[in-house]
């Protein structure tokens, strides 16, 4: 016999981030779709945003999957064309049905010392550029370490900063905002103080540089620059 449920649907977006154990607690669910006539099982997600390694998420939809629909997100609604195009490269071609804006900002970091003086200059042009307000800019940065330094560092400046978000990029993920600016760690280390691997930091660009939505300005070191203008330069031709 079925499990008898209140629910008539159920929709799982960002798929990609549930692990395992995630996927066991909506078993019933899953059984009930098999069970219940017109029960709805949507699945919603983007592999490239799979940014928690080993969550497991793949295995248990290929489990499921004669059971559920899965959706998968190919058609970039958020950016504008011209970020849809940087995003792509590292994440695989999308419809992009933005419209046009202006071309992705580089910004070239030395040194961690030196972010926040940029930074402010950047916020100021921004402002005055685009006639943009605090609450519309939001500040990413590649790790919690990065954000943490800026926050010691520069907690001065930052409080003046009022209603400016400064988060990383994995808790940004699934948001947007008019405006950001995405610093990756000129010294591109991890939380725990490892090199990041190349697909890891792929994951985090593509992530990144998609939550901005009309105006996007990128900081990193000469390699990390020179890498983004080069994927730009790219697919112009």
């Amino acid at each position: 016999s079925g499990i008898s449920l209140p629910y008539k649907a159920v929709i799982v977006d960002e798929a990609q981030d549930f692990t395992a154990k995630m996927w066991q607690s909506l078993t019933d669910f899953i059984d009930a779709c098999t069970a219940s006539d017109g029960f709805v099982f949507n699945i919603f997600l983007d592999s490239n945003q799979n940014i928690y390694e080993g969550s497991g998420w793949e295995t248990a939809i290929l489990k499921y999957a004669e059971h559920i629909k899965i959706s998968h997100l190919l058609i970039n609604c958020r950016n504008t064309s011209e970020i849809g195009l940087l995003v792509e490269k590292f994440g695989g071609s999308h419809l992009m049905l933005g419209a046009k804006g202006p071309a992705p900002k580089f910004v070239e970091l030395h040194q961690n010392d030196e972010i926040m003086n940029l930074l402010e200059q950047e916020l100021s042009h921004l402002k005055t550029t685009y006639g943009l307000n605090n609450e519309e800019i939001t500040v990413l940065t590649s790790t919690r370490r990065l954000l943490t330094f800026l926050e010691n560092e520069f907690a001065s400046e930052i409080s003046k900063l009022a209603q400016v978000k400064f988060q990383t990029i994995k808790s940004f993920k699934g948001l947007e905002s008019p405006a950001a600016v995405v610093i990756f760690s000129p010294d591109d280390f991890d939380d725990s103080g490892e090199i990041l691997e190349e697909s890891e930091l792929d994951k985090l660009r593509y992530v990144g540089l998609s939550r901005a939505q009309i105006v996007l300005t990128v900081f990193g070191n000469r390699s990390e620059i020179q890498n983004f203008q080069s994927k730009l330069k790219l697919g112009k031709n």
